[in-house]
């Protein structure tokens, strides 16, 4: 039981789900940073859903890294 419990952490990191992080993290630093700068009110959700899109973006993107180059 010890041993499949432990071969469970080994799962090969995701390319895909790494790549999608990446270009996610970079999507959401030009919208903040576009959104900064252009004349528009923001809304006040808005701040905590991109912080937790961020969150989730950057946890998928450490745990699909690989883990030897």
């Amino acid at each position: 039981l010890r041993r499949r419990i432990r071969l469970a952490g080994f799962d090969y990191p995701s390319p895909l789900a790494h790549r999608l992080a990446v270009r996610v993290l970079l999507g959401l630093g030009f919208l903040i940073g576009f959104g900064l700068l252009l004349p528009l009110p923001v809304p006040p959700l808005a701040v905590p859903l991109l912080a937790l899109i961020a969150a989730t973006a950057l946890a998928v993107l450490l745990t699909q890294t690989q883990k030897r180059v």
